[in-house]
C-alpha cells in the first residue's frame, strides 16, 4: 500500500454537542482531583467506536461507505444514555478512563454486528474481542494507586443524559504530537434518514 494513499480510519457513532458539553464538566471535576496522571481526550473527538479499520487504502472509502449503507438498512434511530465511569481494560491495570452507555443496547450491538459483517466482506478481519460499548475520555500517563482507582470510579456523574443516534460516521484519524485530528469522510443516516453523505 502506497504511504501517500494510506489513511487511518474507523467507523463510529458520534456524540452530539449537548452531550459533549457534559464531558467538559466531568473533565474539569476530575482534573482538580487528579491533575497530573491523566491525559484527556479532546471533548470534540469523543465517540463510540464500532469498527477500527486501521491503515487502509483511501480508494476503499467508497466501498466502505457502501458497506455502511447496507449495514444500516434495517436500523432505525435509537436512544443511548451515559452510564458510569469505567477503568479499562481492568480496574487494577487501567490504560483508559471510559464511560459506559445504557439505553437501547440490543440495537447498538445489532448495529455493530451488522457493520462487522458488511466490512468483513471487504476483507477486514473480524474483531475477536467482545464488543463493550464505551466512550473513552482519558488515558493514563502512568499507574494509579488503588485509592485513585476508587476515587475516580466514585465520581458522581449525571445519568440523565440521553440522546438519539441517527447516523454512523466514517472518520479519518491523523496522529500528531498534540493528539489525533479527526475528519469525517462519510455520514450514514439511519432509518427514515437513509441518504448517506460523503464529506
Amino acid at each position: 500500500m502506497e504511504k501517500e494513499n494510506c489513511i487511518r480510519a474507523f467507523i463510529a457513532i458520534d456524540i452530539p454537542q449537548q452531550i459533549k458539553s457534559t464531558f467538559l464538566a466531568i473533565n474539569e471535576s476530575l482534573k482538580v482531583r487528579h491533575p497530573t496522571k491523566i491525559r484527556w481526550v479532546n471533548v470534540q473527538n469523543i465517540h463510540i467506536t464500532l469498527k477500527f479499520l486501521g491503515h487502509i487504502n483511501a480508494n476503499l472509502v467508497a466501498s466502505i461507505t457502501d458497506s455502511m449503507y447496507s449495514a444500516t438498512e434495517d436500523i432505525n434511530p435509537f436512544n443511548l444514555c451515559l452510564g458510569r465511569l469505567m477503568l479499562l481494560p481492568t480496574p487494577h491495570k487501567p490504560k483508559t478512563l471510559s464511560m459506559s452507555v445504557s439505553g437501547d443496547l440490543t440495537i447498538l450491538r445489532q448495529v455493530q454486528e451488522s457493520v462487522e459483517k458488511q466490512i468483513g466482506a471487504l476483507g477486514f478481519a473480524k474483531n475477536q474481542r467482545v464488543f463493550r460499548p464505551h466512550i473513552t475520555i482519558a488515558r493514563f500517563k502512568d499507574n494509579l494507586s488503588t485509592i485513585s482507582h476508587k476515587r475516580i470510579q466514585e465520581e458522581a456523574i449525571s445519568k440523565d443524559k440521553t440522546w438519539t443516534v441517527t447516523e454512523l460516521v466514517l472518520v479519518k484519524s491523523t496522529l500528531t504530537l498534540k493528539g489525533p485530528i479527526y475528519q469525517k469522510l462519510c455520514v450514514q443516516a439511519l432509518g427514515k434518514y437513509r441518504k448517506n453523505k460523503i464529506i
